[in-house]
């Protein structure tokens, strides 16, 4: 490092720690104005899922027909029986505590989302990390999925925060793959991690995640065992329908837009087989290929957009793990300058975030714009022109993310950048003692995720740091399997 690029680094990180700090300190005010709303309004909210699960504990708790009753004539209980068993918890608390508490948690679980997911893109000095997260977190909290996960009292943003936990943690831990096997045992749709985990042959880890899902199935059988054999061995669990209409307009799946495009489920299902079959092929392929090129955010990213996909149900509120998605479009758009992936950024949020959509009537008013054309009642047979395009718009953006991220994995680089330890920088700057001031994007310790390929050019893409200077690309290292 020449003395005037030393100079500026450590110029850059004598002024990076109070604005960060206050940087950091304002971004957190939205998410907790909105956190303080949600608590304080809650007693106003139904969070009708939340409603079911806790229905669900109480009839566990009562050795009840778990899966033979509806909740007020109409929801049926559709998860594990071990998710039942750990939902009798909440049926013995005041719903309102109960609301608050899924609230609280659910915030907290989209703020460490970010934060694992930035940690996944190479950020690491703890402000700017903590910036960023907390800005993705403010722009998550006005979106339809996250809006509606919290407005239901799902529990997607905490399986989020768990598999993310799991799979950006270093491959050496003995432990990696439970969280994905805790998480497919509490509710099915993470289990396509664990396909992801072999197709990428960390076999040892899907060894893992295996076993836990089997301890989950294992502990079912063990406190609920009539309610077990009905949901494993009568088959509950491959009912497509059990969780609502296929048809329905929040069902962004494959399946949901070929049924509503062709008019029914039945006549869909062979359309949808083969359809689901190319989509897994090329989305798992993508995940497993950007997993090669040491991008595991962007495999993840491509592996969760897979899966909501393939499902047969992927309600609007499971597409949460558009936090992880837009994470990785930012950091390339950061990385690379490029203004495609910027464009791309502003895409998504888009066609995910809430708009006063609402219907007449419609106690939310603030939805997506799949909720912009006429729901309920089959009324989705009759859609046509631009209302397939909106009431579809999710399952779209899903394909056309797959299909981004197969053009910009074959354009680019035979594999990850990884640069100097972050000891070296900081010993090169000549101040070891600044770790933590280093500036966003000086840090490339780890995996590079990204959707977008250097320059055309063929030049090294230049490193932007949290004060607006350049830095040069730190050399290349071999290439390596994740």
């Amino acid at each position: 490092m020449t003395d005037g690029r030393r100079w500026a680094s450590g110029s850059a990180r004598a002024m990076s720690r109070p604005g960060l700090a206050a940087g950091t300190l304002a971004l957190a005010v939205p998410a907790a104005v909105l956190t303080v709303v949600y608590l304080t309004q809650a007693g106003h909210w139904f969070m009708t899922d939340l409603q079911v699960y806790r229905w669900g504990g109480l009839l566990a708790r009562r050795s009840g027909p778990l899966y033979a009753a509806k909740f007020r004539g109409t929801l049926s209980f559709t998860y594990p029986p071990v998710a039942a068993a750990v939902f009798e918890l909440l049926s013995a608390v005041p719903m309102l505590a109960v609301k608050q508490f899924v609230i609280a948690v659910s915030v907290l679980a989209l703020f460490a989302s970010a934060w694992l997911a930035w940690g996944g893109a190479g950020v690491r000095a703890p402000w700017a990390r903590a910036a960023v997260a907390l800005a993705v977190t403010d722009i998550a909290l006005c979106t339809d999925p996250v809006q509606q996960t919290i407005d239901l009292g799902q529990v997607n943003l905490v399986l989020m925060a768990v598999v993310l936990a799991d799979l950006l943690s270093r491959d050496d831990r003995w432990w990696r793959g439970a969280g994905v096997g805790l998480a497919a045992g509490i509710k099915l749709s993470p289990g396509i991690f664990i396909v992801y985990l072999l197709v990428t042959r960390r076999f040892r880890a899907a060894g893992v995640a295996i076993a836990v899902f089997a301890l989950t199935i294992a502990a079912g059988f063990a406190v609920l065992p009539g309610q077990s054999r009905q949901y494993w061995l009568g088959g509950l669990f491959l009912d497509a329908g059990r969780p609502g209409p296929v048809i329905y307009a929040s069902n962004q799946s494959l399946l949901g837009a070929i049924a509503r495009l062709g008019g029914g489920s039945r006549g869909a299902l062979p359309y949808w087989l083969a359809a689901a079959v190319v989509v897994a092929a090329c989305g798992l392929l993508a995940a497993a290929w950007a997993h090669r090129r040491g991008r595991e955010l962007a495999a993840v990213s491509v592996c969760a957009v897979t899966g909501l996909l393939v499902e047969p149900v992927s309600w609007d509120h499971h597409w949460v793990w558009i936090v992880p998605v837009l994470v990785t479009v930012v950091h390339a758009a950061w990385r690379y300058r490029s203004w495609v992936a910027w464009a791309a950024a502003a895409v998504v949020l888009l066609v995910f975030a809430a708009y006063p959509v609402g219907q007449p009537g419609d106690p939310s008013a603030v939805k997506g714009l799949i909720w912009s054309v006429p729901v309920g009642g089959n009324r989705e047979y009759g859609w046509h022109g631009w209302q397939l395009v909106t009431g579809n718009l999710y399952a779209i953006a899903g394909l056309a993310m797959l299909c981004a991220a197969l053009v910009a994995l074959s354009r680019g680089r035979g594999s990850a950048t990884q640069g100097p330890s972050e000891p070296d920088l900081v010993a090169a700057a000549g101040d070891s003692a600044a770790a933590e001031d280093i500036p966003l994007g000086a840090l490339p310790r780890g995996p590079v995720s990204s959707f977008v390929p250097a320059r055309a050019d063929g030049a090294d893409a230049p490193e932007l740091t949290g004060t607006g200077e350049t830095a040069g690309r730190p050399p290349q290292s071999p290439p390596h399997g994740g």
